[in-house]
């Protein structure tokens, strides 16, 4: 375990920027989150639990687990987090170029939910699961799934998720 993550943190180091992303620009190259928000977003247990209640909703209805992304798509969804943040606002703005740089990696059916204000991956889930269009994203059918959950200042979380196959 140790060596992995010893291996882990060396690939980061050498593939990602640890510049600060304020100034993001959601399209840059998909090596450049930041080993900072990188680490702080993949050991947050929000993200494991939201994890988790998908697989858990789509064994419920016959269908396989997803495997967690933590690379392009994984880059894409903190990305468009942050921007939602900073609009103040939830949206699909700038969805086309998320679903072209997943493309260009090789992805062939893209979906993507966003919300915020939860605090809970079960109050996240039930409100997603609810709603029909919410609800196909998360059954659809998809072999990968990426998770940003990032709070804003006031400590709101606005979460993306990228499901793809």
């Amino acid at each position: 375990m140790t060596t992995k993550f010893i291996i882990l943190i060396g690939l980061l180091l050498i593939s990602c920027s640890t510049e600060p992303t304020e100034d993001f620009n959601e399209f840059d190259s998909c090596s450049e989150l930041s080993l900072v928000k990188y680490m702080t977003i993949i050991e947050n247990p929000l993200i494991t639990d939201v994890y988790n209640q998908v697989n858990l909703f789509r064994l419920e209805h016959g269908l396989e687990e997803l495997t967690i992304d933590y690379g392009c798509a994984l880059k894409l969804a903190a990305d468009h987090t942050d921007y939602m943040i900073q609009q103040n606002e939830l949206s699909h703005d700038n969805y086309n170029q998320r679903t072209t740089k997943m493309y260009e990696i090789g992805a062939v059916k893209i979906g993507e939910n966003v919300a915020r204000g939860y605090s809970t991956a079960a109050q996240l889930l039930n409100a997603w699961s609810k709603s029909p269009g919410h609800a196909s994203v998360l059954l659809g059918e998809y072999n990968r799934i990426a998770i940003a959950a990032i709070p804003n200042f006031r400590g709101t979380y606005y979460f993306t998720l990228i499901v793809y196959l």
